[in-house]
């Protein structure tokens, strides 16, 4: 049975606190609920919100890790674009991307 991507992200978001909570350790559960994430079917604009909460962590990640001097100046538009889409579909859904996160 293929899995809803809210139910998954909202599943995610309980182990990423119990996790933050432990002092930051990453459970196999965590990881696990990652990979359900991907797998993850949705077409709601909650689903949509859910997925582009986690593509905004995964881009802050990203861009804490890298040297911004030399990435170019592709980073920023894309972050804001995501920012901006999640602004969008937290005003059609009444829902906030904290709930997802």
């Amino acid at each position: 049975m293929q899995e809803n991507i809210t139910d998954v992200a909202l599943e995610l978001a309980d182990y990423a606190r119990a996790a933050r909570e432990a002092g930051g350790t990453t459970s196999a559960d965590l990881k696990a609920a990652i990979d359900r994430l991907f797998q993850a079917d949705g077409e709601t604009p909650e689903d949509a919100l859910a997925i582009l909460t986690y593509a905004q962590f995964f881009l802050a990640t990203m861009v804490n890790q890298m040297d911004l001097e030399k990435e170019g100046g592709f980073i920023d538009p894309i972050f804001r674009c995501v920012h901006k889409a999640v602004g969008i579909l937290e005003s059609m859904t009444g829902r906030k991307f904290e709930e997802f996160f």
